[in-house]
């Protein structure tokens, strides 16, 4: 099984740009997500702290191997669908981790999304089928491997 490389400064954003081409014709395959709050069997509510909110993220591409990120801690992410006048291939990304962006503290935000052009300080507010919309997701956290279909197991 491949092994999970964690995201923490600069250095390892540059590795992953640089192992998977800087997402340049790449595209998003599968996306899940989960809380890790649930009901259990005498019908409480039991609820996640900020690790069990996760989003793993799988993409494709046609210049490197499979790719799986996996956000830990999700405070926000959105994923633009089909769109009429727009493809699904990601041309480049905006990958960096901010410490700007939780009012009056300067929580590390890890922050990812499918345009170098994004800026999570000013996302513009679409309609709900308004099309030219980036793809996100910014996190605690964040881990990557070369993906192989079937691996379900995370850290």
């Amino acid at each position: 099984m491949e092994p999970w490389h964690t995201v923490q400064n600069q250095t390892d954003i540059d590795a992953l740009l640089t192992d998977f081409s800087g997402f340049h014709d790449s595209c998003l395959v599968r996306a899940e997500y989960r809380s890790g709050c649930y009901v259990d069997e005498t019908n409480a509510m039991r609820m996640s702290g900020p690790g069990g909110y996760r989003l793993r993220l799988v993409f494709h591409s046609q210049w490197a191997k499979p790719l799986e990120l996996l956000f830990t801690g999700v405070r926000v992410f959105h994923i633009a669908g089909w769109q009429e006048r727009y493809s699904c291939d990601i041309l480049d990304c905006y990958l960096a981790i901010r410490t700007d962006l939780v009012p009056g503290r300067d929580d590390p935000i890890v922050v990812w999304a499918d345009g170098d052009c994004f800026d999570p300080k000013n996302i513009p507010a679409q309609g709900l089928l308004e099309e030219g919309g980036y793809s996100y997701a910014a996190a605690r956290g964040l881990q990557w491997r070369w993906y192989t279909e079937g691996m379900e197991e995370t850290p």
